[in-house]
Order: structure tokens, then sequence, then C-alpha cells
């Protein structure tokens, strides 16, 4: 993000068949007929063919040699010899023992956790197209002379642009914090400076909300009774992340130091109207951010709790 305190200012914003053979026939031998003797005269149907005494040979009768007929001896009938059978074996049914085991511990699902040099907070993944958020502006302290904490609700922004965001925060010139409220909107090739609205004090409760289908950032400083809403032209009417975030800024890309915020305590995160609350949206779509700045600045969020109007955490500065 970019700053300039109550004042425009510009920042590029991490935020798969053939058939069978034909078989030749075998050669086939011809054979040729014997010559034929000249046949004779068929006989009338009442003549009665004799056959000529030299065309018949003589019949020898061969009288059969009697074979004696062999009366078999008695032939004893084998028997197979009995077949010795052993007594059964017991059959022994072992019972087994029972196995004690231990059903596995249900497995709890956890954000992922992100450690980043300049977020510390929430992430909510999913279809967003307003979100919301409320806090009380933590004391800072100066822990360089132009060291900076804000905090904030956003939509997109991670990984990548649009990311439109709303809060407040304190902004040290010369080891001096200033509190503001603020607004920034960021579009690829169409980067808006930040916006600083008016002066607030530590202490105050702030609320901010952002909402596409209208088009309208909406702050709030309830202990002053001072409410803006800004309108603006959104690129798109859903984004795919949502965001409830301590952030130290950055300018032309190099982080700031971390200003000391103790801690602050973000109630009421919700997001499309209070549809998708943080306590309740999946853990597994959640990712938790840790921060760590390049002056070894450090902030870590604690575990979403069912605060009324869609759940709350707190984010404690801890120190370098």
């Amino acid at each position: 993000m970019r700053r300039a305190v109550l004042a425009a200012a510009t920042l590029l914003f991490l935020a798969g068949c053939g058939g069978a053979d034909n078989v030749p026939l075998a050669t086939v031998p011809v054979i040729s007929p014997a010559a034929l003797l000249e046949p004779t005269a068929d006989p009338s149907p009442d003549a009665t063919r004799v056959p000529s005494p030299m065309a018949v040979s003589p019949q020898v009768h061969v009288q059969p040699t009697q074979v004696p007929t062999a009366v078999p001896t008695s032939v004893p009938t084998l028997r197979p010899a009995p077949v010795v059978r052993s007594a059964p074996r017991p059959v022994i049914t072992r019972t087994p023992q029972p196995v004690a085991t231990t059903p596995p511990a249900p497995v709890h699902a956890e954000p992922a956790k992100v450690v980043s040099d300049n977020w510390s907070g929430y992430v909510a993944r999913g279809t967003f197209w307003q979100v919301g958020g409320s806090w009380t502006e933590p004391t800072a302290t100066c822990t360089a002379a132009s060291a900076e904490s804000v905090f904030w609700v956003g939509l997109g922004g991670y990984p990548s642009y649009p990311l439109y965001q709303a809060g407040s925060g304190a902004f040290c010139r010369n080891g001096a914090p200033v509190h503001v409220l603020w607004y920034e909107l960021l579009n690829p090739g169409a980067t808006q400076p930040l916006v600083a609205l008016v002066q607030i004090n530590p202490g105050d409760h702030v609320s901010a909300a952002i909402d596409l289908h209208s088009g309208t950032v909406h702050l709030a400083d309830d202990s002053s009774g001072y409410s803006r809403d800004v309108s603006f032209t959104p690129q798109s009417d859903t984004l795919g992340s949502a965001e409830w975030i301590a952030e130290a800024t950055s300018h032309g890309g190099t982080v700031s130091t971390l200003a000391d915020f103790g801690s602050v305590d973000f109630a009421g995160c919700s997001a499309n109207l209070g549809a998708a609350g943080l306590a309740a949206w999946p853990a597994t779509q959640l990712i938790e951010l840790t921060l760590t700045d390049h002056s070894g600045g450090r902030a870590a969020p604690d575990d979403v709790s069912a605060t009324p109007g869609g759940g709350g955490f707190t984010v404690n500065y801890l120190g370098s």
C-alpha cells in the first residue's frame, strides 16, 4: 500500500479374419479298368445257367479242427484289502484373541498457515461481493521514525489485483503516530492512491465495509459519530478472497517497519452481508497469516472465535 496522511498516495500492493486356407486335394491315382471279356448274351428269363465243369474249381471241404472248450478253473474273486482308517483327529477351533485397536483421533481441520512480510490476520477464499468488520483503534508506539501499522477489511488481492481496502491505522512521522480512516482501490493498470478521510483517536470504535454490488466503501468512527460512504466502480461483481488484516504498509515495494500496536481485536468479521461469517467458514478455505517484516517486526493472529456478527480474532504485536 502507499500512504500519504490525509492526502492521496500511491501503493503497489502485494497483496489427461481371415478364412481358413484352401487345402489342395491329394493326387488321386487314376486306375484304368481291366479289359472286359466279351459279354455273353443275357439268359432268357426262364433259362438256367449251368456253369461249365472246367470253369469251377473243385471244392475242398476242410473239416475244422474241434477246439476243446477250456473249462476255466475256479478263479477266486479278489477283494481289495480293507482300508484301515485312523481315528479322526479332533478339529480344534481356536478363538482368536481380540486385537485391541485405538480409533484414530479425528483430524481437526485447520487453516493453511502462511508467513508474510506485511500481512497478519485471516484470508477467506471463495466467492465474495461484500465484506465487513469492526475493531477498536489501538494505541501505536513508533518503532522507527516512519513506522506504520494499519487495520482493514478487503476484497480481492490474494494473490493478485484488484484489491479494495478500507480501514484505519497509525502512520508515524518523525516518531509521532497519526491515526486516520482511509481507503484504497487497487486495480491492475489503474491504481488509485490511498485516500485519508479523517483523523481519529486511539480507543475509537471503527467499522468498515466494501460492497461490490452497490460499488460502495463504508467507513465510520462510531465513537465520534463520523461516517462516510464512497462510491466507486469495481472491475468485477465478485472476487475470490475476503480479508481481515493488520499490516505493515509498503512504499514503492519496500515494506515499512511495523509500529508497535499491542493488539487489535477484529469483530463482526463477515462477508456477503453475513451469509459468510468468518467463524463458520470452512477452515480448509482459510489462510492464517503471520507477519515478519524486514526489520524483524512480528505479528500473529490467534484462533477465530464465534463472536456475534460472523466471528472475530485478535492480532498481537510480537516485537522484533
